[in-house]
């Protein structure tokens, strides 16, 4: 016998109780004075039922499925309730998450036969998060499908050897779970790495911690290190916060050299300030108590405005106010796809038809290579310079004074038509050609202690991406937004955070460039007419300057 079941729970959330008590509310009498208790963990608990007596099959699987929306707030200790008594010892909940749309009712098919039953479970996915926090976006006709076996325990119908993982709507998800950082130092210690992860809101620091503990996720190992000793491991009492100070313990190796202080602190300091709750970091490791008497801060990346070129010279974009700029001598107007560092501002790359040149503003240095049909060039914060040969799919990267190419793993047959390298040096994004599709693939940049870029790895397709993109920029180090063209023809403003879901907005109609600065407030796009248009609110507001090109600095 096989019964779908269309209406589940409709408001999923409704059905989770939070733990809190509520007094009987007057309907009559003056105004009186009350007591607000300020929140003081930061979380909202959630309980849901045990099974009821007699359920059915599709009645069981949604108490579970309700049971695991309030996991994180049990450690899944109902949910287990819904499972024969061997599984209840061998599942593991935290193995995965598969995140399907709100928007959506997930459909129950139930087969029964002879004491057992089957119940599929499908809905339209969203996303899916890995073991270690690392959140994955679906193609958007990604479906979540999950069948269950049932069981008769007892007389009562019970899910037996599930599969490891869970099945959340993106409403209960992002009630249960928060989008954090963790940071490893860059291999030159001056620059802190964000790895984008999604842990429980209960105990997120200690979560935080123990993500640390277990190093950077795969696909950003290869640009980062870490400062935690070798073998360090929360000690028994975990990380606690009280009064906004949270207490680390590690235990199981000694404390490092005094030199080495100063970035472990910042590195775990960094990561946990994250939490509201966190203001101050105590740190103890092998016994010993950790302390800087100041900590490394960073570069201070200068993404506040553009650097534009017209057809009289350069000069800096803010907003709507353009500032001219000395024009590099020996060069004339205009300056096509130009860009600049984003630390010190000093260097300005430029790319025409066949020609890559580099300028150094101050001292006047300059260098230019032959570069067939080069793309944008983009400046990372070591003042290196990338560009992309359109016709070959070859990545060229320049230094004033050498240039190394090609790079391990910058060879591609097909087309690169844009690469973009995030504030921090650790990231590209490339506009990339496959057949007839151009999309967005990310790639990890290695370095050498110096900067020096060694290999690009781990290059991978971003999701819902695929095809139909236009252009892309960085808009900070953990952030992409991208022009992407929609089947029906309208243009889209694709907001994409790394490890996050993407949001849309309508861009301007035949827009053919974008550029971001600190976040997607702070942008502008260029259409095919040669206008500039920048966003104000929920507005286009065109940039009165005539102006060829423009690009916010990296």
């Amino acid at each position: 016998m096989t019964t779908p079941r269309r209406h589940f729970f409709a408001a999923l959330m409704a059905c989770l109780l939070p733990l809190t008590a509520c007094s009987a509310l007057p309907s009559s009498g003056p105004p009186q004075p009350f007591d607000v208790n300020t929140p003081t963990t930061g979380t909202i608990n959630f309980v849901a039922g045990a099974p009821i007596a007699g359920a059915s099959p599709d009645q069981l699987l949604e108490g579970f499925l309700r049971a695991c929306a309030a996991g994180s707030s049990d450690d899944f200790e109902t949910a287990r309730l819904f499972l024969s008594k061997a599984s209840q010892r061998t599942w593991k909940p935290r193995a995965s998450i598969q995140i399907y749309s709100t928007d959506s009712t997930p459909r129950l098919d139930v087969e029964e036969h002879e004491g057992r039953a089957v119940v599929t479970v499908n809905a339209p996915a969203v996303a899916s998060v890995d073991a270690e926090g690392t959140l994955t976006e679906a193609e958007a006709t990604a479906e979540v499908q999950t069948r269950f076996q049932l069981i008769q325990e007892d007389g009562e119908w019970r899910i037996n050897t599930p599969d490891d993982g869970i099945i959340l709507s993106r409403a209960s998800f992002t009630a249960a779970f928060e989008s954090v950082n963790l940071y490893f130092p860059s291999p030159d210690g001056n620059a802190l790495i964000p790895d984008p992860r999604w842990y429980p809101r209960k105990r997120v620091v200690s979560h935080m911690v123990e993500g640390l503990l277990k190093g950077p996720h795969a696909d950003i190992a290869s640009a980062v290190a870490s400062a935690i000793p070798e073998g360090a491991r929360l000690g028994g009492a975990g990380a606690s916060v009280k009064d906004n100070v949270a207490t680390v313990v590690l235990e199981g190796a000694q404390a490092p050299p005094e030199a080495e202080r100063a970035l472990l602190m910042w590195q775990v300091a960094t990561t946990l300030k994250q939490s509201a709750l966190v203001a101050d970091v105590s740190l103890t490791v092998g016994g010993e108590s950790i302390t800087a008497a100041s900590l490394p801060s960073g570069p201070s990346y200068r993404l506040d405005s553009a650097i534009a070129s017209t057809n009289e010279g350069i000069g800096i974009q803010t907003g709507s106010t353009f500032t001219p700029q000395p024009f590099p001598e020996g060069h004339s107007a205009p300056l096509p796809r130009l860009a600049m560092s984003p630390v010190t501002g000093d260097l300005l790359a430029w790319a025409s038809d066949s020609t890559l040149t580099l300028w150094e503003r101050g001292r006047g240095t300059s260098q230019s290579i032959a570069v067939a049909q080069p793309s944008w060039p983009s400046i990372d914060r070591y003042n290196w310079a990338w560009t992309a040969s359109r016709d070959k799919g070859v990545l060229t990267l320049t230094h004033l004074g050498g240039t190394t190419s090609p790079l391990t793993g910058s060879t591609y047959e097909d087309e690169i038509h844009a690469l973009r390298v995030s504030p921090d040096g650790a990231r590209a994004v490339m506009l990339r050609r496959v057949g007839q599709a151009q999309g967005l693939w990310l790639a990890t940049i290695a370095r050498d202690q110096y900067g020096t870029p060694i290999a690009l790895s781990d290059l991978r397709p971003l999701a819902r991406l695929s095809e139909g993109v236009v252009d892309v920029s960085w808009a900070s180090s953990t952030m992409v937004v991208a022009l992407h063209q929609h089947n029906a023809g309208h243009m889209q403003l694709e907001i994409i955070p790394l490890g996050g879901f993407i949001q849309s907005l309508a861009a301007p109609e035949n827009s053919l460039y974008v550029t971001a600065g600190l976040s997607p407030a702070s942008l502008y796009v260029t259409t095919a007419d040669g206008k500039v248009w920048a966003r104000s609110s929920a507005i286009w507001l065109q940039v009165p300057q005539k102006i060829v090109g423009v690009r916010f600095p990296g």
